[in-house]
């Protein structure tokens, strides 16, 4: 948990933290879905500028 405390876009609201005695579970649902954004947004916009192809898919 250490290192997750030091990252800067970890801890966000929605992330999900559950500690009992010696149990600790994390679960970065709004650090995730911050990412897949930023993801889908760079392809995007690689896609517009035609630096990456659009897939076709056979169906």
């Amino acid at each position: 948990m250490e290192r997750a405390k030091n990252f800067p876009i970890s801890r966000l609201p929605k992330d999900i933290l559950i500690q009992k005695n010696n149990f600790n579970f994390y679960f970065p649902l709004a650090t995730w879905i911050l990412i897949s954004l930023g993801l889908s947004a760079l392809r995007k916009a690689m896609e517009t500028n035609n630096l990456l192809k659009k897939q076709q898919y056979p169906f």
